[in-house]
């Protein structure tokens, strides 16, 4: 339809639109069973039938100014809406409408209060450079193609910004969207929100503009495995919880095994590690009295807590002594170690140290980043 044939058709009122609406929505399930529907968008080249419907199907207001309320309230638009252009000068209401198609409002001006309020758009809805000049209420919208508000401006914060469903992999477009969402999330000072739209950009810049051999590639990726975009302080938690276990265990596997001795009391985790070991196995100090089991798990805490200078520096060497031994030969674990031993490092347990360091330092970051995100600390 034409503008002049869409405004006679609102002017009789909803159930006379959605009575047309239904119907266009029969005409095209037929062409479907009949075969004659060419799917696609408004950009493709359709095929007679299917170019006849999308004509018939579309509501164009285009350039249209509302003058009093326009009240589109539970409306189904079964084809594309076009309100380009429009100017609603009074109240814009769109409440649980359904635009089945695309949805125009590109360079659309609300100068009054409009609602969106659990309205669905199943096609893309196109806001670009659109103007708000009253409240502008969004709650429980629906965009099944994450929206374009690009250049959008609101005088006020729209309400209720909700999130798109689905994300779309490799439009070069989408983090510009995902940006505008989260500028009016910021305006809304709707923080929960601000979030998603930020991990709804990142994800989008994959593949579209983050490529495979660039760097920030997977700097995106690993930020979203290891914490959800700064949005989960629990996950980098465990993940640096198991840090700790798995690295003691790598620090356990470097020890000497002809220090193993009979013993009843070393853990049935430790013992399934070693396949030549049985259940009377225990593992004795290289050099000094500790147990190398703590040890190992010591020095992994160690490790895992750059920040903080747990214990001294001869407590940090007994632990490697007690572990690989030291460099004066006629020390053993018979007693107590001298003063002034030197112990052994072997250089895979170094190399390790300092990524188990470095690992840390990141997983620790994240987990302050996510709880000041979580408690909105600024």
């Amino acid at each position: 339809m034409n503008t002049e044939e869409s405004l006679a058709l609102y002017a009789r009122g909803r159930a006379a639109w959605n009575e047309w609406a239904r119907g266009m929505i029969a005409e095209r399930e037929a062409l479907e069973a009949a075969g004659d529907w060419v799917a696609g968008s408004d950009r493709d080249i359709w095929n007679d039938a299917t170019r006849d419907w999308h004509a018939a199907a579309k509501a164009d207001f285009s350039e249209h100014e509302f003058v009093e309320a326009a009240h589109f309230k539970d409306f189904l638009f079964p084809g594309i809406a076009g309100f380009g252009g429009a100017t609603f000068s009074g109240t814009a209401e769109f409440r649980e409408a359904t635009f089945s198609g695309y949805a125009g409002f590109i360079q659309t001006t609300f100068k009054g209060r409009t609602i969106f309020d659990a309205t669905k758009f199943e096609k893309e809805a196109n806001f670009n450079a659109m103007r708000g000049g009253a409240s502008f209420s969004l709650a429980a919208v629906r965009f099944r193609i994450v929206p374009n508000f690009i250049e959008a401006n609101f005088n006020e914060a729209p309400l209720s910004l909700k999130r798109a469903r689905n994300y779309f992999k490799g439009d070069a477009d989408l983090p510009a969207r995902w940006r505008a969402l989260k500028r009016l999330a910021v305006q809304e000072h709707d923080h929960e929100q601000e979030l998603v739209f930020f991990k709804g950009e990142l994800r989008s810049r994959r593949w579209a503009v983050d490529k495979v051999w660039h760097a920030a590639f997977w700097f995106g990726l690993a930020y979203q495995v290891l914490s959800d975009y700064g949005r989960s302080a629990m996950r980098p938690l465990l993940i640096w919880m198991v840090g700790i276990a798995g690295f003691g265990c790598v620090y356990l596997g470097q020890f000497p095994t002809l220090a193993v001795k009979p013993y009843w009391g070393i853990p049935w985790a430790v013992q399934s590690a070693w396949s030549d070991w049985t259940d009377d196995v225990r593992l004795s100090c290289v050099a000094g009295l500790d147990n190398p089991v703590w040890a190992a798990l010591g020095l992994s805490w160690r490790k895992a807590l750059p920040f903080f200078g747990l214990g001294s520096r001869e407590k940090l060497n007994q632990i490697y002594a007690c572990l690989y031994g030291v460099h004066d030969t006629a020390v053993t674990t018979a007693g107590p170690l001298p003063a002034g031993f030197i112990p052994k490092i072997p250089d895979l347990v170094s190399g390790l140290g300092l990524a188990q360091l470095v690992i840390s330092a990141v997983l620790i970051f994240l987990v302050l980043l996510a709880l000041r995100n979580q408690f909105r600390i600024r």
